[in-house]
């Protein structure tokens, strides 16, 4: 068998010509890709209302988790999301567990994160500081 190709049309190439081809069509994908890029955004001011609703509601909801979340000191370093959402149980659902984490050796630095489903929960939360037998000290 020979060193050439089949392109589309049936026709036998060589590599060269292979090769040529392929540039030619990068080449057109390229330029495609510009003027995706630099072709200027021709948005609706429905879709401006609909992007700043959406910018709004992700700001309320970043406010929310800020609300709904503690920070938790004096974490053991065996210490689970569960054991976490456990220990906190009595107070309210927990949403989310970020235990914090050494970059370099992935082992817990001894603090965490703790979002819950509503302000009352983390009230009660940070009321668990200082209380006998608790393991952890939640903060605001």
């Amino acid at each position: 068998m020979s060193d050439a190709t089949t392109a589309e049309g049936g026709t036998e190439e060589t590599p060269e010509e292979e090769i040529a081809r392929l540039e030619k069509e990068l080449q057109e994908f390229e330029a495609e890709a510009n003027e995706a890029i630099l072709a200027p955004a021709s948005s609706s001011s429905s879709t401006e209302s609909a992007t700043k609703a959406d910018d709004a509601g992700d700001a309320a909801d970043a406010e929310k988790k800020e609300l709904n979340s503690i920070y938790v000191g004096q974490v053991d370093y065996e210490a689970t999301p569960e054991s976490l959402v456990q220990f906190f149980s009595s107070c309210g659902a927990a949403e989310r567990v970020t235990i914090i984490c050494d970059k370099q050796t992935g082992r817990p630095k001894g603090f965490a994160y703790v979002e819950f489903d509503s302000v009352a929960a983390v009230d009660l939360a940070v009321k668990l500081d200082g209380k006998e037998g608790a393991s952890y000290h939640p903060y605001y």
